[in-house]
């Protein structure tokens, strides 16, 4: 498959415009100085902790007690628990969580048969209130009637799969008679199934399943009937792939897979050795798709590129990737209507060279054409480099309520630059630099610390020096119109309103634009409403690298701002390796509550709890309960740091 390139930041070079072919995807230049004075926790990488759980040397864990609900329900930094039940996507028996990549502890094993239930979670609360029969055995028709009931799910044959099934045996709408593969045009459920069918999996262990891609293509549905690949509800279902894609939805040179859902699996690399190859799954060329309910570590990254229209993923989290958590983008052809909501990004970007944090890669990456898209109610922390980067193309599209923080460069990047593109001579996959505007961010509360999550300061990527917000010209070429637009300069203005940005020394805004080739992108972009806090320096935003202090940005670019400490319920810098600590909800003091202008705001907040108006700025509407804990189930839980 041609795929775009999956930009890293690469080494940051001093100086202030970056337009050599040199300094190509390096993002922004970094400020010049070197920092002298940090926190005083111990930075040996390598070192334990006399319990063997801590490599990076910091001392002590972290009860149950003290892991901080930050998102809907008891949803944790972690994993997603909306109904606090202690069942959810990345959730542990083991009660064991972590970002060390030295420490790594797996992947959820308590999957959610129905999150909106406390009561419907395991495959024994699902037949205890659906074996209408009395069999003790959850039928067909039981099972249709709960996933009617629970999913929304109307479906019509039931193609049953499980580790110990066969092809040759296998029969539809019979539990007792299981396949074993998706198979091929000859045999196992792709030759059988079709618009209105679910697939499902029963709990087990499947290596290197390769639904879809290729030949045979994933099974499309039609229009209001579906096809549906998912879990049995409650079951763990754990994929193990190293050669292929779990599941690809991209054509064999043709169309993808469309109007199909994907729902349930943990999707994990099975070898140490292995750890960081691959790309898990793939949602390529999707259209009219739903992923949800998805967990995926320990490959490179996961990928979707080409043009994508009407694709949702949500509830999903994507954690311990070599290169970006979850990497999308659009080549030749620009994608619509995307929705990313509700997942969770962490320890993304780590080098398995250095078996560090550095590797220059983030937690969430779109590179290409996307307008009208939507990223929403995502948590992106502790990643190796930025929490989203959007990039050569993404405009008049909307970020908000995303909470992103305790990453190891910018919160949120925008750039364009050479690429991969034929109209510029630079290649063939068709990644080019486009108007990347008229993007509306809102909501979104962005922290940036001070050490990486690995413990480095003073030295490589670390996130002092750097900006919640990052937008950048690293080319001095543009493309409109299918053409190289040289006399064009390409525009990169945006509203920012309602959000809450702190940093720790770097400047909130950063615009490293050029006047030379007429650039106005801080000019002509809207600042309203936003609450921006230093904490390490008077410089509030730097334009060509030019710092200005917030008197200076206000009196020019946004009168309604406030410059002013967010006041969070818990952001230590100190807590670096523990971000499960973090709690960026609003102390009942905070200024930053009812100073969000009503005008476009959300009705809702991160955790889906309804806003008040005048709406607080920031991802979370204040509430009296805003240092909540997550679910004390299970009781063993550690936390690796």
């Amino acid at each position: 498959m041609m795929c775009t390139r999956r930009v890293a930041i690469g080494t940051l070079m001093a100086g202030t415009m970056l337009l050599s072919q040199s300094h190509l995807f390096s993002y922004f230049a970094r400020p010049a100085g070197n920092v002298s004075t940090g926190p005083s926790t111990p930075k040996n990488l390598l070192s334990s902790s006399a319990d063997g759980f801590s490599p990076y040397g910091v001392a002590g864990e972290v009860s149950a007690a003290n892991l901080v609900s930050i998102g809907r329900g008891c949803t944790t930094a972690y994993f997603i628990d909306e109904d606090c039940d202690g069942y959810g996507p990345g959730v542990r028996a083991s009660g064991i969580y972590g970002i060390a990549t030295y420490a790594y502890v797996g992947v959820g094993d308590r999957p959610d048969a129905d999150d909106t239930n406390p009561s419907l979670n395991t495959p024994a609360s699902v037949l205890a209130a659906y074996d209408a029969n009395g069999n003790s055995a959850l039928d067909n028709a039981e099972l249709k009637k709960f996933l009617a009931d629970r999913r929304g799910y109307i479906v019509d044959d039931v193609f049953y799969v499980s580790p110990n099934g066969n092809d040759a045996s296998g029969a539809p709408n019979n539990p007792n008679l299981p396949y074993a593969s998706y198979g091929n045009a000859l045999s196992g459920v792709h030759s059988k199934i079709g618009p209105g069918d679910v697939m499902i999996f029963k709990a087990g262990k499947y290596p290197e399943p390769s639904i879809g891609g290729g030949a045979p293509v994933m099974r499309s549905g039609v229009s209001g009937n579906p096809v549906i690949y998912m879990t049995m509800p409650g079951e763990v279902v754990a994929i193990t792939t190293t050669s292929t894609n779990a599941f690809n939805t991209s054509g064999a040179g043709g169309p993808g897979a469309s109007w199909v859902i994907i729902d349930g699996f943990t999707v994990e690399h099975p070898t140490s050795s292995g750890w960081g190859l691959g790309q898990g799954w793939s949602c390529g060329d999707a259209q009219n798709a739903i992923i949800r309910n998805l967990e995926t570590a320990r490959y490179a990254y996961v990928v979707c590129v080409n043009g994508h229209n009407n694709l949702t993923v949500e509830r999903s989290i994507f954690h311990h990737q070599r290169e970006h958590g979850f990497y999308m983008g659009s080549n030749y052809a620009e994608s619509s209507n995307i929705t990313v909501q509700d997942n969770i990004f962490y320890a993304n970007g780590w080098d398995p060279d250095d078996g560090d944090m550095g590797g220059g890669y983030g937690g969430y990456q779109f590179n290409g054409r996307c307008t009208g898209c939507l990223w929403q109610r995502n948590i992106s922390h502790s990643n190796g480099a930025w929490g989203l980067s959007l990039i050569e193309g993404v405009h008049n599209s909307t970020i908000r309520n995303n909470l992103i923080f305790n990453n190891a460069s910018f919160g949120i990047i925008m750039q364009i630059y050479d690429g991969s593109c034929p109209q510029l001579g630079t290649g063939d996959s068709g990644t080019c630099p486009y108007d990347t505007n008229h993007n509306l961010f809102e909501n979104n509360t962005i922290w940036v610390g001070v050490n990486r999550s690995d413990g480095l300061y003073g030295s490589g990527v670390y996130p002092e020096p750097f900006a919640a917000i990052g937008i950048a010209r690293n080319t001095g070429s543009c493309v409109e119109g299918g053409v190289s637009a040289p006399s064009v300069k390409c525009t990169m203005e945006q509203t920012f309103r309602n959000n809450v940005f702190y940093t720790s020394k770097g400047p909130v805004f950063r615009f490293d634009q050029s006047a030379a080739i007429g650039d106005r992108w801080m000019e002509d972009s809207v600042f309203e409403n936003n609450v921006v806090y230093n904490a390490g320096s008077s410089v509030i935003a730097t334009k060509e690298s030019v710092g200005m202090s917030f008197a200076q940005f206000a009196g020019t670019f946004g009168a309604t701002n406030l410059n002013s400490n967010p006041l969070f319920v818990r952001a230590n810098p100190a807590d670096y390796a523990s971000p499960g600590l973090f709690s960026l909800k609003l102390q009942s003091g905070s200024p930053a509550r009812g100073f969000g202008t009503p005008t476009g705001a959300p009705t809702d907040d991160l955790t889906r709890s309804a806003r008040t108006f005048p709406p607080d700025a920031g991802a979370y509407s204040f509430t009296a309960s805003a240092g909540g804990r997550a679910p004390s189930a299970p009781t063993n839980l550690r936390i690796i740091r």
